[in-house]
Parts: C-alpha cells; sequence; structure tokens
C-alpha cells in the first residue's frame, strides 16, 4: 500500500517504532489494528528490548487471539527469510524457537494464569478453571430457570405483577441476559402507577374505523398492504369483543336467595 495514501500514516508509524512509550490507540473495525500490533510486536524483538517469552499480547476473543498469534508468527518467519543483517536474523530465529513462551490469549485467559501463579493470595481454588462461551451461556440458562422457580415458589406476587401488565417471565429472560453481560453498570428504575388507557383504546378505536372507509372493499390485484391488511385484522377483533360486551348489557340479570 502506498504510504502517501494513509491518512494516519505517522501514527502507525509511531506504534511501531516509539517502543519505550505506552500508547493507547483507538480505532475501528478492519483499520488494520492486529497489523499495528503484530509490527510492533517484531520490532520489540528486533530492537532487544524486549524477548518473545516477555511478551503478552491480549485480546476478547479465542478467534481473535488465534488469528493473532499466527499473524505474529507469519510476520517472524518473513522477516526471517528477509533479514540479512545476522544479529537481527538471531534475534527473529531466537523469538521463532521460544514463541510459545509468549503469551497470546484472551483478556480471561490472562487473568486465569496470573490468578493460577497466585491461588491463595487471589482467594481462588487451585484447580479452578475457565468457563469458555457455551458454558458460560448454559448457566446463564441454569440461572434464570432457578430464578424462575424460586420466584414462583416463594414470591408468586411478581409474577402477579408482571401478568398484571401483560408481561411474561420469558420476555424478561434477554433483559437479565444483558444485566449480567454488564454487571457494573448500574440500572435505574423506579415504580410507577398503571397508566389508563382506555381513552387512548377509544381514540384508536375511532382512527381504525375511519381508515377502514379508505381500503378498497376489493382486494386489489396484488393484493392488500400490510398497513391495510393490520387495519382490517384489528377491527375484525374489536368487532367480536363489540358484539359481546353488547349482548352482555341486553342480558337481563337475574338473582335468587
Amino acid at each position: 500500500m502506498n504510504e502517501k495514501v494513509i491518512p494516519d500514516i505517522d501514527e502507525r508509524n509511531q506504534i511501531v517504532n516509539e517502543l519505550d512509550k505506552n500508547m493507547l490507540v483507538e480505532a475501528g473495525a478492519g483499520s488494520g489494528k492486529t497489523t499495528s500490533i503484530v509490527n510492533r510486536m517484531v520490532s520489540l524483538v528486533i530492537s532487544g528490548k524486549c524477548k518473545v517469552e516477555n511478551m503478552a499480547a491480549i485480546t476478547f476473543t479465542r478467534k481473535a487471539a488465534q488469528e493473532l498469534k499466527e499473524r505474529f508468527q507469519n510476520e517472524l518467519e518473513r522477516r526471517y527469510r528477509e533479514e540479512e543483517n545476522t544479529a537481527i536474523k538471531s534475534a527473529l530465529k531466537e523469538a521463532l524457537e521460544n514463541m510459545e513462551k509468549s503469551f497470546i490469549g484472551t483478556i480471561h485467559s490472562f487473568c486465569a494464569s496470573l490468578l493460577r501463579e497466585r491461588p491463595v493470595e487471589g482467594g481462588v481454588d487451585p484447580d479452578f478453571e475457565e468457563m469458555d462461551e457455551l458454558t458460560d451461556k448454559l448457566m446463564h440458562k441454569q440461572a434464570w430457570q432457578q430464578y424462575l422457580l424460586d420466584i414462583r415458589k416463594d414470591f408468586p406476587e411478581k409474577l402477579a405483577e408482571l401478568n398484571d401488565i401483560g408481561i411474561k417471565p420469558a420476555d424478561m429472560e434477554e433483559i437479565f441476559n444483558l444485566l449480567t453481560e454488564y454487571p457494573d453498570v448500574e440500572v435505574v428504575r423506579s415504580r410507577i402507577q398503571k397508566p389508563d388507557l382506555m381513552p387512548v383504546v377509544k381514540e384508536l378505536k375511532k382512527l381504525l374505523y375511519r381508515a377502514r372507509h379508505y381500503i378498497p372493499k376489493t382486494e386489489p390485484e396484488k393484493g392488500y398492504d400490510s398497513l391495510q391488511s393490520k387495519i382490517m385484522d384489528s377491527v375484525r377483533k374489536l368487532k367480536p369483543t363489540q358484539s359481546i360486551l353488547r349482548g352482555l348489557s341486553e342480558t337481563p340479570l337475574t338473582m335468587e336467595g
């Protein structure tokens, strides 16, 4: 790629060449973050400022970690083949031979490796195992189901409140997953009175009946569009309800005893 057409070439060069500084780089997807990281790691090896066994490259997913590891090794091999300087070539060879001693993985596995070195100080079982993504999802599912069982047993009134406003417990599972994914975010909530929707329903009924008059009685050749279909479906659902209510109001009420 021609360096003249890269708008952030100076910043890219800083990442690769200024090895005595810590840097925070913000960049979008596909902008070349992994390439810059690989180039910086190779520069550290070539300059002698850092041995490969003392490196830690951390990503968020296992897939990204595997890609980073492969690209780092490929770049080391490429530079080794093309390098003519004996000292640099020796450093690259040493890095390739000791690559497995470096840490290139997820933040979870990195933290786990630190805890395994000091399990007592960390207050964890020395034999602990990391959860993979699938296991994490299964545990989330089990926790949610157990919570619902406990609620039904000990606090049925909470489910009654949900049912009163037309919400099923299953509708809340996605919110549960979202909240547990970001435990550091404080949820702001407040209890409010249930709104009276009857005035809105009455106005909606008027609007539906008015809109019905603008829909062709005979279905067009290409069929009714989605809005027309929804209006007609809503009107059909209203009519039986109104008929039942009208029938009840016309039925005399009798009482015995």
